[in-house]
């Protein structure tokens, strides 16, 4: 199944969880329509209800391009809140950056 954000903008995950959280809704109907587990529409509901101005269902990660000429390699570190979850290497000679 596609991740959230590629199904629903945040907009209509907004729209949903406020129809929720005013009643109009119930809770498995929401998880139903958003193809959710239980556990993950919670959590959703919690950042909802953090900060429902900055709600997304999108997130941003880092992505750090460190040279090592010792090596001959451009290492591209992925991060994710503050977590370096993937690192790949690339010959030198094979990497180009495209802005």
């Amino acid at each position: 199944m596609q991740q959230l954000h590629k199904r629903f903008t945040t907009e209509q995950v907004k729209a949903l969880l406020r129809q929720y959280d005013q009643g109009h809704m119930p809770r498995n109907e929401v998880q139903e329509l958003l193809g959710i587990g239980k556990t993950r529409f919670f959590a959703l509901l919690a950042d909802y209800r953090q900060d429902v101005a900055a709600f997304s269902v999108t997130e941003e990660v880092a992505v750090h391009l460190v040279p090592d000429t010792l090596k001959n390699v451009m290492e591209v570190r992925i991060w994710w809140q503050e977590k370096m979850v993937h690192s790949v290497a690339f010959l030198l000679g094979e990497f180009t950056v495209h802005l």
